[in-house]
């Protein structure tokens, strides 16, 4: 399921084949060990021995399966006790943190292709540099 694009699947409103496939705690617990990007914003879990609760995409140190318990949603878990995790910051939409400095630090680079297997890269640096 990893490979399984997010974006076709709500364009083709195969959305419910994705929730579907995260309704268990078996297959929840393979996409926390997968760190399976389909299954982020569908449940959290909880470490009871930390009690953190952190979105299945965390990049933490992953706990024992023993220590973890799903909720499905950040409310939840913190009725429950847990409190967010300080890292993927489960209680805020969208991507995760890293994702963001990433994405900020790729803007200015510009990829082409010659129609073959050449690559050129272009970097906009600011002027002052």
């Amino acid at each position: 399921m990893d490979s399984y694009d997010y974006n076709y699947a709500l364009a083709s409103g195969d959305f419910l084949t994705i929730i579907a496939s995260f309704d268990d705690d078996t297959s929840r617990w393979d996409a926390v060990t997968s760190r399976n990007t389909n299954a982020d914003g569908l449940f959290v879990y909880a470490v009871r021995t930390t009690k953190i609760f952190c979105r299945p995409i965390c990049k933490a140190r992953l706990p024992r399966r023993a220590n973890v318990s799903f909720f499905a949603n950040g409310h939840e878990a913190q009725q429950a006790g847990f409190r967010a995790c300080k890292r993927c910051k489960p209680e805020v939409a969208g991507a995760m943190p890293e994702e963001a400095a990433v994405r900020k630090i790729r803007a200015p680079i510009k990829f082409e292709s010659d129609g073959e297997a050449n690559w050129t890269i272009q970097v906009a640096l600011p002027s002052s540099v």
